[in-house]
């Protein structure tokens, strides 16, 4: 999340006996903000998640973190809202 929103919560949890890690805002967007930001964008990012229990690659991973720092400076210019990151269990090749 950009300097200065909401901090969020993150939480663990296990599919499948799987790791998952979930990192959201824990509150719905203000009416001002969701008439800035008029549409959603979705990011989905396949890999097998056999390799690392649940957990993607750590060369996927390091890519993954890369583009939430991209979005956090993203957020910080105002240009958009980061609203969740799942990582794990929900994401099956």
């Amino acid at each position: 999340m950009g300097e200065g929103q909401e901090s969020g919560i993150v939480d663990r949890t296990k599919e499948d006996g799987l790791p998952g890690v979930y990192k959201f805002v824990d509150e719905s967007p203000s009416q001002e903000t969701r008439d800035s930001y008029s549409w959603l964008t979705v990011i989905s990012w396949k890999y097998d998640r056999d390799v690392r229990k649940g957990m993607p690659p750590e060369n996927v991973n390091k890519q993954m973190i890369a583009l939430e720092h991209a979005i956090d400076e993203l957020e910080d210019a105002e240009l958009c809202r980061h609203a969740i990151v799942e990582r794990g269990t929900a994401s099956k090749s």
